[in-house]
């Protein structure tokens, strides 16, 4: 048996940190996590390519994500693909089977997470009002180890496997608001729309992507013109806090989190 916990984590954390809305400085481009309005301050085309090593020797494992984005006048559309963006998890379901030499072998369960791509699209209605949109696309595969009896002359266990793939899209609209070169504000959704796929298998329902409905809310600073400080907070208690600075092409940030699980209360710190 599997025996299912409490994890709900951030929707809009992202592998680079919080680095607000500001138009003051360039910020990690395409973080649909925390910008599901699309927002840009891009005057034409914007190029982004996220790489690392630690997934596996093989180059498309290393690469977290391909970006581009294009504004055309008040119009901006962005596009992300992110064969980075993945989780496994194998662990052993409790159950366990006899061989051939007496043996006993235990089964597993390997479950596997993935948003694939993203698409996004906003419109400036002034240099303060910009409203938006984000679609995208999660993959999550489940496989299992079971044990299946069969009758013949004599009665023997077969150990099998059991697969499923669900598909899903979800997509969030936000508004971006400026009040003033200083501070900004963000108001967006959480899983606003959510069409699809879901499991089939009863056993594998616990274990799909959480789709709850919620909001966030953001709000950016600079008190001065090189450090701004943001915060985002989420309907699900969550919430997140980043201090970014720059000096000529020279940009560094720090965030910290919270979840409504995890302790102690603040559960990490991202340096970027």
């Amino acid at each position: 048996m599997i025996t299912s916990i409490n994890i709900f984590s951030q929707s809009s954390f992202g592998f680079n940190g919080y680095w607000g809305l500001s138009p003051n400085y360039n910020t990690p481009l395409y973080s649909f996590e925390s910008n599901p309005s699309n927002y840009s301050h891009l005057k034409d085309w914007g190029f982004s390519f996220v790489y690392g090593v630690e997934f596996s020797g093989k180059l498309n494992s290393n690469i977290y994500s391909i970006s581009l984005s294009k504004t055309l006048g008040s119009h901006n559309l962005s596009a992300r693909f992110t064969p980075g963006y993945q989780k496994e998890f194998l662990f052993n379901t409790g159950e366990s089977i006899i061989v051939e030499d007496s043996t006993s072998q235990s089964l597993t369960a390997d479950f596997t997470y993935k948003e694939l791509f993203g698409l996004g699209y906003s419109y400036k209605f002034s240099d303060d009002l910009n409203v938006g949109f984000t679609f995208r696309f999660f993959n999550q595969n489940f496989n299992q180890e079971i044990v299946t009896p069969v009758f013949d002359d004599t009665l023997y266990l077969v150990r099998e496997s059991i697969n499923e793939d669900v598909n899903f899209w979800k997509g969030d609209l936000g508004v971006n608001y400026l009040l003033n070169g200083n501070i900004s504000l963000t108001v967006a959704s959480v899983n606003l729309l959510n069409f699809g796929e879901k499991a089939s298998n009863p056993d594998f329902k616990d274990f799909e992507i959480k789709r709850e409905i919620g909001a966030l809310i953001g709000i950016g600073w600079m008190p001065v013109k090189p450090i701004g400080l943001n915060f985002i907070y989420e309907t699900s208690s969550s919430f997140q806090a980043s201090l970014n600075a720059y000096a000529n092409d020279f940009g560094f940030g720090l965030t910290i989190f919270h979840d409504k699980f995890q302790s102690p209360y603040i559960a990490g710190m991202v340096p970027s």
